[in-house]
């Protein structure tokens, strides 16, 4: 069950867009949902779902393959909904021609999110001491290395998809907070503190690069959507032959919201209506999120 949906015809290339928003993981979902009764047979249907693009290189088709009739109509049974169930109903039928996974944070060399768990947990578990060292350089190594990754995909999409300001806007903000801790993390060791005060700041600095790592992937995904639909829709205006008159797209409610903002399907009813999950979506720095303070008096410096 989506916690909403929102519909829109793209006037440009004559396709209706719509977005489903769902919660993850969630436990109170009937079993007969909408997305039990989407028919991913339809050729005329593009389906968006926010799923790895490297499913194939980690092996999740072998393993469908292996999986007996009795195992698959359990497995999807345990999903029930969601991106994740249109993925899996799509590659045990062999429908997966016009199902797009856009989740690309791996694929670029971003964090996924079982490196991204194992990570936060040995920040939150250990502290910063000579012992651990070595493992809290090659995390500090890691994320400098994603942060660069972040840095020239956001090249690229500045040089084929102009048309995503806002997008960008956020995606630069939050590098920008990244660069800045690296820069406090680089300046610790001249700063007077105790060695125990050095330590602690040095956790709670990558703490905060990790977590703006996250929100980077996240807007990553939103931007990769966008240009995706944003191409489609340009190929269909130039070519006649292209049969594509919808366009389904499944994903988290924050990248749902984002990416309807952009198209501007979110009106003064739907923010009413669900201003807990519009508050949710706004991208901002991790340190933003835990010190609201800090977001006004920079506006207002």
């Amino acid at each position: 069950m989506a916690d909403f949906i929102l519909k829109k015809r793209l006037e440009d290339c004559n396709i209706e867009l719509s977005i489903y928003g769902e919660r993850h993981n969630r436990k109170d979902v009937p079993t007969n949902n909408l997305y039990q009764r989407i028919n991913l047979k339809n050729k005329n249907t593009i389906f968006i779902v926010e799923h790895s693009d490297i499913f194939e290189e980690v092996g999740e088709l072998e393993i469908i393959e292996g999986m007996s009739t009795k195992e698959r109509k359990e497995f999807l049974n345990n999903l029930n909904y969601g991106s994740d169930f249109i993925f899996y109903k799509a590659a045990m039928n062999n429908n997966l021609d016009n199902v797009f996974c856009l989740d690309n944070r791996m694929s670029m060399g971003g964090l996924g999110r079982r490196e991204l768990n194992e990570i936060q947990d040995f920040i939150q578990k250990n502290p910063f001491n000579p012992e651990t060292m070595s493992v809290y350089r090659k995390i500090s190594q890691r994320l400098m290395e994603c942060l660069q990754i972040f840095i020239s995909k956001l090249e690229e999409y500045r040089e084929y998809n102009p048309e995503v300001p806002i997008h960008v806007e956020n995606y630069v903000k939050i590098i920008g907070a990244i660069k800045n801790n690296f820069t406090k993390l680089s300046s610790l060791s001249k700063s007077g503190m105790s060695k125990e005060d050095i330590f602690e700041n040095m956790r709670r600095l990558l703490l905060y690069i990790l977590n703006d790592c996250e929100g980077l992937g996240s807007l990553s995904i939103d931007l990769n959507m966008i240009d995706f639909i944003n191409k489609v829709c340009k190929a269909k205006k130039h070519a006649t032959k292209i049969s594509i008159d919808k366009i389904s797209l499944f994903a988290g409610d924050s990248h749902a919201i984002r990416i309807a903002d952009y198209y501007e399907m979110i009106d003064a009813s739907f923010v009413e209506k669900h201003r807990l999950l519009v508050a949710l979506a706004t991208p901002l720095t991790y340190e933003e999120k835990i010190t609201p303070e800090s977001n006004s008096s920079s506006k207002s410096s």
